[in-house]
């Protein structure tokens, strides 16, 4: 059976919701047709693993305004799907309610901690 990894992106969350208007208005806009795409270490991920891994990587709901609750449905619905052991990395925000999740839920010995 091939090794099973769940990345889980970062987002951005905002106390006010003046705040993430004001964050709509100004942030820069990275899809048009003359932006350049930014590599990383994450689209080559399954690459660099190899064909033993298969890896996960779920658009998590409003990124862009993330809210833990919203985010531990994504979690629990992904993680229903899992059998075996998995792999998980959280980057930034996703790794802050990834935590916040593994703190408050158990997960049955499935996930590798190293």
């Amino acid at each position: 059976m091939k090794r099973q990894v769940l990345y889980i992106h970062g987002g951005d969350s905002f106390g006010q919701q003046e705040d993430f208007l004001l964050y709509l208005k100004t942030v820069p806009l990275r899809d048009l047709p003359s932006s350049t795409s930014q590599i990383t270490w994450k689209k080559n991920l399954q690459a660099d693993l190899g064909e033993d891994y298969v890896v996960f990587m779920p658009s998590m709901p409003n990124k862009q305004n993330a809210q833990y609750l919203e985010w531990k449905i994504w979690f629990e619905r992904y993680l229903s799907l899992i059998e075996g052991e998995l792999i998980l990395i959280g980057c930034s925000l996703g790794g802050m309610f990834l935590a916040k999740y593994l703190s408050e839920e158990s997960l049955d010995d499935k996930v590798v901690v190293r």
